[in-house]
C-alpha cells in the first residue's frame, strides 16, 4: 500500500492561548454547549483509536497533553476541529462523516491527517485569542470570527507537520491527493464543504496545499536511500557506517521501523565490545529492510569478566533509548519489544526485559525465538530462586515441537551449566549444522562438538553480471563514468570518513553506493525470485539465512552479497 503525504486542512481549526484557564478554552464548554458524541458510537470509537495512533508520534508540551473530544453537530453546520489550550482536540461529527465518507483506507487516512494537523497546532501553541468567543450562538459564529484570524504560514506547517505524523503512523496519506469520481482531491472535496466563500478563502486554497505536500513528499522519498542503505550496511556488520545513514534519514522520517535499526545497530556494537560473552546465549535481533515511508510511493572484542565496560554500558544505554521509543510510537510493533528485550538482558536489567518479552509474546504468541528469549529471562529472572527448571522444561517443550537452531543452542547452554548430559547431544545436533550457523554461533558450537566445515560448493563461484565494478573509484573510472551518466546522484557529507554519492538507474531499481569516491555496495535487481539452489553457484561457501522483521528472510554469501526476496522479485545487495 502506498501513502502520500498530504495535508487537509481546510477543516477549522482554533484555540486560546493568551488566557488557558478561560471556559472557552477547555473541552468543557463544547461539551456543554452542543454535547459529547457516545464514545461506545461506532464513529467515535474508530476516531479515538486513530487518535492513539497518530498522538503517540506527535510532539507533545507537558502542560498541553492531548486528549479527543467528539462532540454532536447537525450535518448543517460546517466541519470542526479544534485545537485547545487545555491539550483537547475538539472534533465534530460532522466532520468525522466527511472524512469517513470514502473506502476505510481512505477514510481514515483522512481523519489521521485531520487529528495529525490538530496535533501539529497543539505542540506548536497556535492558540487563538479567546475573545473570538465572545456572544457565540453556534458553529456559524466560532467559523467566522476563527476565519478571520487564521494565519495561512501556520495552516500550512500544520498541514505538513500532520502529514507527516499520520504517515508514521502507517496510514495511507497518499489517498488525500488522489482524485476522486468527481477529480477532486481531499483538499478540493473539503473545501466545497464549508458553506460560503469567506470561509472557503480563510484558509490557503486546497491547490496550494496539495501543490504543497506533494512537493514535500517528493522531497521526503529523496532520503529512501538512507533508510535503505543503512539496512544493507547493518546487514554486512557494518553498523558503524549505517548509523549515519539512519541518522540522516531520522531528521526527515523518525519512525517506529527508523528508531528501532538504531537501536538494533546500538545493541551489534555494544556485541562487538561485549566479544565472546554476548553470545554465551542466542539472543535475537530483528533488522527492520521496510519502513513506512516507502509504500507511500511517489564479532571480535574483549570479554567483560562479569562486569560491564564503560563503552558497552553507554551503547546499551543507546540502544534502550532508540528502542523505547519505537515501542512507543507503536506499541504492536514486535521487533521493538524484542530488541529492547535483549538490550535490557545484556544490561542486566532483567525486570525490564521480562516486561519488554511478555509484550512481544502478546502480539507474537508462536514465534519460536520469543518464546526461547522468554525462557532464558526467566532462567536470569531467578536470583535467589532457583528458576532453571521451570527455564529448561520451556525449551524441552519447544524443541519437541521445533527444529530451530536458536533453541537448541540456548537449550544447550542451560543444560551445560548444570553439567547435564543432554548439552552434548544438542551441541551434535548443531555441529551438523554448523555451516548454516552465523559466524560467532558457529565457532561457540564448534568448539564444544566436531563440525564438518568442508565445503561442497564450487571452488570459483559464478559472477553476477552487473554493469558496474565495485571497488573502483568512479571519477578516475572511464567504464563506471560512462555507465553512471544517466543515473540520478545524491551527494552527503556528514564526517570526514563518512561521505560519498548515491546513485539511482531513472527505471529499474539499480542504486550504487560511493563511499570517499570508490564504489562500496551495488543494488542489484532480479526479475524473479531465486531459491537458495538457484543462488549457491555465487557463493564459494555455504549460504547463510538470517531472519528480519515481518517474516522476511536475507539469505548471505558471507562477504560478497545478501539477496532479499520482494514478492516475486529478488534484490541482490553486491558488497566490496
Amino acid at each position: 500500500m502506498r501513502w502520500f503525504l498530504t495535508l487537509c486542512c481546510a477543516f477549522l481549526l482554533t484555540t486560546v492561548a493568551a488566557e488557558p484557564l478561560s471556559k472557552q478554552n477547555q473541552a468543557a464548554f463544547y461539551i456543554e454547549k452542543y454535547g459529547r458524541l457516545d464514545s461506545q458510537h461506532p464513529q467515535a470509537r474508530q476516531a479515538q483509536t486513530i487518535f492513539e495512533r497518530v498522538s503517540a508520534l506527535a510532539d507533545k508540551k507537558l502542560n498541553r497533553w492531548p486528549q479527543l473530544v467528539v462532540i454532536k453537530s447537525p450535518n448543517n453546520h460546517a466541519p470542526l476541529a479544534l485545537a485547545l489550550a487545555d491539550g483537547s482536540i475538539i472534533l465534530s461529527q460532522h466532520a468525522l462523516n466527511l472524512a469517513f465518507n470514502a473506502d476505510p483506507t481512505t477514510g481514515h487516512a483522512r481523519l489521521a491527517f485531520i487529528l495529525g494537523h490538530e496535533l501539529a497546532h497543539l505542540a506548536n501553541g497556535d492558540f487563538y485569542h479567546h475573545s473570538l468567543f465572545n456572544q457565540i450562538n453556534g458553529f456559524k459564529t466560532i467559523e467566522t470570527q476563527i476565519q478571520q484570524t487564521l494565519d495561512h504560514g501556520k495552516e500550512l506547517a500544520a498541514d505538513e507537520r500532520g502529514f507527516i505524523y499520520a504517515a508514521m503512523a502507517g496510514f495511507a496519506v497518499d489517498k488525500l491527493l488522489q482524485p476522486d469520481g468527481q477529480n477532486r482531491d481531499f483538499f478540493r472535496y473539503w473545501q466545497q464543504q464549508l458553506p460560503s466563500d469567506s470561509d472557503k478563502n480563510s484558509h490557503p486554497s486546497a491547490d496550494t496545499r496539495s501543490d504543497s505536500l506533494r512537493q514535500r513528499l517528493s522531497e521526503l522519498l529523496q532520503q529512501l536511500q538512507f533508510y535503505y542503505f543503512g539496512v544493507r550496511l547493518s546487514a554486512f556488520d557494518r553498523c558503524d557506517d549505517a548509523i549515519y545513514f539512519f541518522q540522516a534519514f531520522q531528521q526527515h522520517f523518525p519512525a517506529r521501523e527508523l528508531l528501532n535499526n538504531l537501536g538494533y545497530c546500538y545493541l551489534q556494537e555494544a556485541r562487538k565490545e561485549l566479544g565472546n560473552e554476548a553470545y554465551t546465549y542466542w539472543l535475537p535481533l530483528l533488522l527492520d529492510s521496510q519502513t513506512q515511508l516507502a509504500q507511500l510511493a511517489l564479532p571480535s572484542g574483549t570479554t567483560r569478566n562479569g562486569s560491564l565496560s564503560t563503552t558497552a554500558k553507554q551503547l546499551l544505554h543507546k540502544a534502550h533509548e532508540f528502542l523505547q521509543a519505537a515501542s512507543e510510537a507503536d506499541p504492536y510493533y514486535v521487533p521493538a519489544w524484542v530488541n529492547l528485550a535483549v538490550s535490557a538482558f545484556y544490561a542486566d536489567e532483567i525486570y525490564v526485559a521480562r516486561a519488554a518479552i511478555e509484550q512481544a509474546r502478546e502480539l507474537a504468541p508462536d514465534d519460536v525465538a520469543i518464546q526461547t528469549l522468554r525462557a532464558l529471562i526467566l532462567y536470569k529472572e531467578g536470583l535467589a530462586t532457583d528458576t532453571w527448571p521451570a527455564a529448561i522444561t520451556l525449551l524441552q517443550q519447544l524443541a519437541s515441537r521445533h527444529d530451530n537452531p536458536l533453541l537448541h543452542y540456548n537449550l544447550a547452554r542451560l543444560l551445560e551449566e548444570r553439567g547435564r548430559s543432554g548439552a552434548t547431544q544438542q551441541w551434535q545436533l548443531l555441529a551438523k549444522q554448523a555451516q548454516q550457523l552465523p559466524s560467532p554461533i558457529q565457532q561457540q558450537v564448534c568448539a564444544k562438538a566436531a563440525c564438518d566445515l568442508s565445503h561442497k560448493t564450487p571452488k570459483a563461484r559464478q559472477q553476477w553480471k552487473t554493469p558496474l565494478k565495485l571497488g573502483q573509484y568512479i571519477k578516475r573510472d572511464p567504464a563506471s563514468l560512462a555507465v553512471l551518466k544517466a543515473w540520478s546522484s545524491q551527494d552527503f557529507d556528514w564526517q570526514a570518513e563518512v561521505y560519498g554519492t548515491i546513485y539511482q538507474h531513472p527505471q529499474q531499481k539499480m542504486a550504487l553506493l560511493a563511499l570517499a569516491g570508490y564504489s562500496e555496495m551495488l543494488v542489484w535487481p532480479l526479475p524473479e525470485t531465486l531459491s537458495n539452489a538457484q543462488l549457491q553457484p555465487y557463493c564459494d561457501q555455504p549460504l547463510i539465512e538470517r531472519p528480519l522483521a515481518h517474516q522476511y528472510t536475507l539469505t548471505h554469501c558471507p562477504h560478497h552479497w545478501a539477496a532479499l526476496a520482494h514478492g516475486q522479485q529478488m534484490e541482490i545487495w553486491l558488497i566490496r
